[in-house]
């Protein structure tokens, strides 16, 4: 047990200190969009890694449809989409979880990443706070469409909304490094203790991390968008591969950028001792 510990702590040192030096220099050293740059640079810069922690994931994600096909002799586009939708949260949690433990300790990656009741608890809370600007953000377009049909009207309130869901955004990232810590099997880290280690980290947290999930909201959608009830099964299962290798790579890149936020809030690698299950 104490060795593999002195192992698992070495290797996090080391993965430490390719990442970041924030861990050495405090938190004041943290810096939102430097360090979003830095997790892409990290994460896609381990092609063998990343692959082997999303390539079975996809592949099965695309199985799903082959085989709904061989069942009911078509797809069904409305039970491809909601398997899809199920497997790929649950599965990007996976991946997420695997990736903070290979960033902050160093741990290995699995061909298969299956911490099943991390990744559900992960993907709980990823869920609920997503949730919450989601909502928001649903709101304001239904009130647009009971507007009348003036693009300035639509335009202010799209506006608006726009600042609204930023707000509650920077709100809503000071709970994030629960994220990590359920990876890590960190259970004395709960949402308040998170919201105060975040106190003069918000402001890099909340630019990096519209740095690192924006781009998925613009291209996962028009992925999606292009699976229609006349796409063949082979194209069907060629868009979804293409989506769900997209949105894995993204949530690893940002369980990369928590792993950031992580360890500068707790330069010292936060209760190591008690992660080791």
């Amino acid at each position: 047990m104490n060795s593999d510990q002195s192992a698992h702590e070495a290797r996090a040192a080391q993965s430490g200190a390719e990442l970041t030096s924030v861990e050495t220099n405090g938190i004041s050293e943290f810096r939102g969009l430097a360090d979003a740059g830095r997790a892409y640079t990290y994460v896609l810069s381990r092609p063998i890694i990343l692959l082997r922690s999303i390539g079975l994931w996809s592949l099965l994600a695309m199985a799903q449809v082959v085989g709904l096909e061989v069942l009911l002799g078509y797809v069904d586009l409305e039970i491809v989409v909601a398997l899809v939708d199920g497997l790929t949260i649950f599965a990007a949690a996976a991946v997420a979880v695997a990736w903070h433990r290979f960033v902050l300790l160093g741990v290995p990656m699995p061909a298969l990443p299956l911490e099943a009741t991390k990744a559900a608890r992960y993907a709980l809370l990823f869920c609920l706070l997503s949730a919450a600007v989601a909502l928001v953000l649903g709101a304001f377009i239904n009130m647009t469409l009971d507007l009348p049909a003036t693009n300035e009207t639509r335009i202010v309130v799209l506006a608006v909304a726009a600042l609204i869901v930023l707000a509650l955004l920077a709100v809503v990232v000071r709970f994030s490094l629960r994220l990590p810590a359920i990876a890590l099997g960190d259970h004395s880290l709960r949402l308040g203790a998170s919201w105060v280690a975040t106190a003069r980290i918000w402001p890099g947290l909340w630019r990096g991390t519209l740095l690192t999930l924006l781009p998925s909201l613009f291209a996962l959608p028009a992925l999606s968008d292009m699976m229609d009830e006349n796409s063949t099964p082979a194209d069907t299962a060629a868009i979804l591969l293409i989506y769900d290798v997209a949105a894995f790579t993204f949530a690893a890149i940002f369980a990369g950028f928590l792993s950031f936020a992580y360890r500068a809030a707790f330069p010292s690698n936060r209760q190591v001792e008690s992660i080791f299950e």
